[in-house]
C-alpha cells in the first residue's frame, strides 16, 4: 500500500521557490482559487497554499488550507509528471461550501498540462 501522507518534501517551503514559481509558472483561474504551476525535473510534485487575512478569520483560513492539502494529497497521482503547484485563495472562498471548493480545485487541477 502506498503511503499518501503530506510530508515536508511535498511542500513548497521557501520564499525563493514561490518567487521562482510566480515568475516562470503558468496561471489558472477559477471563482475561488488561483493556481500557479510549473513542471519540475524531480519525481515528486509539491504544493504551496496561500490564504491571506483578507479571506477571513483563522478558522476559515485553516479550513481552506486543509481542504487544498487534502485534495492535493489524494489526487497528486493523477498528474502526468512532477509539478510545483501554488494555490492562492480568492475572496469569497471562505463562505463557499466544501463541495463547491472541491469542484473548483478539481477543475483547476484537471487543466494542469
Amino acid at each position: 500500500m502506498l503511503r499518501r501522507g503530506y510530508q515536508k518534501k511535498d511542500r513548497i517551503r521557501k520564499r525563493p521557490e514561490y518567487l521562482h514559481l510566480a515568475e516562470d509558472g503558468r496561471r489558472l483561474f477559477s471563482r475561488h482559487f488561483i493556481l500557479v504551476y510549473a513542471r519540475r525535473n524531480d519525481l515528486v510534485s509539491r504544493l504551496g497554499v496561500t490564504v491571506t487575512k483578507k479571506i477571513g478569520n483563522a478558522v476559515s483560513r485553516n479550513r481552506l488550507k486543509r481542504l487544498c492539502r487534502e485534495y492535493f494529497r489524494t489526487h497528486r497521482d493523477h498528474f502526468a509528471g512532477a509539478f510545483d503547484v501554488h494555490v492562492i485563495a480568492r475572496s469569497g472562498s471562505a463562505q463557499a461550501a466544501n463541495d463547491e471548493l472541491n469542484q473548483s480545485l478539481e477543475k483547476l487541477f484537471s487543466q494542469i498540462e
